[in-house]
């Protein structure tokens, strides 16, 4: 299946079915994960090492997210399963970058570190500002 016919279901398949009312609530759910995250998993770095736990969270992440790819291709989620698949890879993953970030901070010098996140800030914001011209083009390029 297409690319742009897959975020066309997306959109069409998750964004309408909440409540208008309700939708603010989607985001708690990642805001709770943000907090539990360093209590529950900060042990695991020391106790287990950054290196595995890196590589541990951020396979987690990748496994969920291709599960809950391969269960919405099936039309087996709704919004609300497919925010709880979002949910745990969010809160797998956003653990291994902050430990990757902290492992960066201790090895590089303070110049060299700032001025290389400076470079990825610049790039995000480069391919974040052609996103939804790409998104733009997917959309049309499709016919419901």
């Amino acid at each position: 299946m297409r690319v742009g016919a897959t975020c066309h279901r997306l959109a069409h398949r998750l964004l309408p079915r909440p409540d208008p009312r309700s939708r603010q609530y989607f985001f708690f759910p990642f805001a709770i994960g943000n907090l539990l995250e360093p209590l529950l998993l900060g042990h695991l770095f020391d106790v287990w090492g950054r290196r595995k736990m890196i590589f541990l969270t951020y396979g987690l992440a990748g496994v969920v997210l291709a599960v809950s790819a391969v269960l919405f291709q099936a039309e087996v989620l709704n919004a609300t399963t497919q925010t709880i698949f979002w949910c745990v890879s969010f809160f797998s993953a956003s653990a291994g970058a902050s430990s990757a970030y902290l492992t960066v901070s201790e090895i590089f010098p303070l110049e060299l570190r700032s001025q290389a996140i400076s470079y990825f800030f610049d790039l995000g914001q480069i391919a974040g500002a052609g996103a939804p011209l790409l998104y733009g083009i997917l959309v049309t390029a499709i016919k419901p």
